[in-house]
């Protein structure tokens, strides 16, 4: 089982963006908290169907970046995210997946 840390970003109220540092251009809009694990969850393992993906940085490696330390100094949150890189990816009707690029508020589900 692998463990990537999300950042979670608050862009407005009831919009929120996850970013996988280790994954550039994995980033995925979620509208509400509770949706913010299964969107994470859901982008990860479908990235991890692709060619060799990164490793997974350890939360002082992660913390040790300046992006994600300037991050979570203005409010983020990091979350860790389980998947295994073997589990297939269905995405069900309504339900995002991962995005190339930047969320607007008419994107949010």
């Amino acid at each position: 089982m692998l463990c990537y840390n999300a950042l979670v970003v608050t862009l407005a109220e009831g919009l929120f963006e996850l970013r996988f540092p280790e994954l550039p251009d994995c980033i995925v809009p979620s509208g509400t908290w509770e949706q913010i694990t299964l969107a994470a969850t859901t982008a990860l393992e479908a990235w991890l169907t692709g060619p060799a993906p990164a490793t997974p940085a350890s939360l002082a490696e992660m913390m040790s970046r300046p992006d994600v330390a300037d991050a979570v100094a203005t409010g983020a949150v990091l979350l860790p995210i389980f998947a295994t890189r073997a589990r297939p990816t269905t995405l069900h009707e309504g339900q995002a997946g991962p995005h190339l690029a930047r969320p607007t508020a008419a994107s949010a589900p």
